[in-house]
C-alpha cells in the first residue's frame, strides 16, 4: 500500500510525457503510485509510457472524454491517503513530495498548495503562482472566488477531500478554480507551500492559451457561484477586472470597459475608477 497516489491524464503527448514520469521517479520521496490515464491519444504515448520499467506506474486507457475526466477516474482508482496531480507535459522539481507531505502535516491541513512558476515556449519564466499580492491576503476563501491561485499541479491533498469534491468536466478551464472553491467553501484547511516545486511547460496546444474556452469557463463559474460573489462585492469586483486581464485578447474594448464599468458598481473605489479610465 502507498501513501501517495499521483494522478496524471495525458493525450497525445508522446514527445513530453517522458520528461514528466522522469521528475516523478526522481523525487526524494519514493513511496507513491503513478496512475496515468489516457484520454484517447492516437501518438505513441502508451509506448514511451511502457519504456519505463517502474511497477509503481500503472497505465489505463479511456476513450476520449477530457482531462477532468481522466482525473476523476485516477482518483477512483488511487490507493494512497494522498493525491497529488501532475500534466504530462510538466516537471516536478525533486522535493515536491517530501516538501509537500511535511507542510501537510505540520499544519494538520486538507490540501496543501506550492508555487508554480510558467515556462514560456522559448524557455523564459513568465509568471509565478500564486502571486505575492494574493499571498498577502490570505489564501482561502472569499479569496478563491476573485481569481484562481490553485492549478492542479500544485495540490497535495487528503483523498478523503478529492473523494468529496470531484473535477467538473462540463467546464471548458478552470477546473481546478471550480475545484478550489468548493473545497474553501466547505471549510476544509488549505495550507501554502512557500516554494517553487512545479515548472508549468506552455507549448503551442496549451488549453492554458485559449481564449476562448477562458471566456465560456469565466461566465460558467460567475453563474455557478453567482450568490457567493454578490455576498462578496469586493471580491465579484476583483473577479471582473482578473477576467478582463486573463481574456483581454478575445474582449474589445467595448467589452473591457463594460466589465471594468461592472467592477467599479460592485466596489466604487479609486483603484476600480482608474482601471475604468484607463482602459481604451
Amino acid at each position: 500500500m502507498c501513501s501517495v497516489s499521483i494522478i496524471m491524464p495525458t493525450y497525445n503527448r508522446s514527445t513530453l510525457i517522458g520528461r514528466s514520469i522522469t521528475s516523478i521517479l526522481q523525487q526524494d520521496y519514493q513511496d507513491f503510485e503513478l496512475i496515468i490515464v489516457d484520454d484517447g491519444s492516437t501518438d505513441d504515448t502508451e509506448s514511451v509510457v511502457r519504456q519505463f520499467n517502474d511497477l509503481r506506474i500503472h497505465y489505463y486507457y479511456q476513450k476520449n472524454q477530457g482531462a477532468c475526466v481522466a482525473r476523476n477516474y485516477g482518483i477512483s482508482l488511487a490507493k494512497g491517503s494522498v493525491l497529488a496531480f501532475q500534466d504530462s507535459d510538466d516537471v516536478w522539481l525533486p522535493k515536491k513530495l517530501s516538501t509537500q507531505l511535511a507542510n501537510l502535516e505540520a499544519n494538520k491541513s486538507d490540501i496543501d498548495i506550492c508555487q508554480m512558476q510558467t515556462i514560456s515556449v522559448e524557455n523564459k519564466v513568465i509568471d509565478i503562482q500564486p502571486a505575492i499580492k494574493i499571498v498577502n491576503k490570505g489564501l482561502g476563501y472569499p479569496t478563491i472566488l476573485e481569481t484562481n491561485f490553485v492549478s492542479t499541479q500544485m495540490i497535495v491533498a487528503k483523498k478523503s477531500v478529492l473523494d468529496e469534491n470531484k473535477f467538473d468536466p462540463t467546464l471548458p478551464r478552470f477546473q481546478d478554480w471550480d475545484l478550489a472553491i468548493r473545497i474553501l467553501k466547505k471549510g476544509n484547511k488549505l495550507s501554502f507551500t512557500d516554494q517553487i516545486l512545479v515548472e508549468q511547460h506552455i507549448s503551442s496546444d496549451s488549453i492554458t492559451t485559449n481564449v476562448s474556452k477562458a471566456l465560456k469557463a469565466y461566465a460558467n463559474i460567475e453563474n455557478k457561484y453567482k450568490e457567493d460573489l454578490i455576498n462578496n462585492k469586493k471580491e465579484y469586483s476583483n473577479f471582473l477586472y482578473y477576467k478582463v486581464l486573463v481574456c483581454r485578447d478575445g474582449l474589445t474594448t467595448r467589452e473591457k470597459r463594460a466589465l471594468l464599468k461592472k467592477s467599479v458598481l460592485c466596489s466604487p473605489n479609486i483603484r476600480n475608477i482608474l482601471r475604468f479610465i484607463s482602459c481604451n
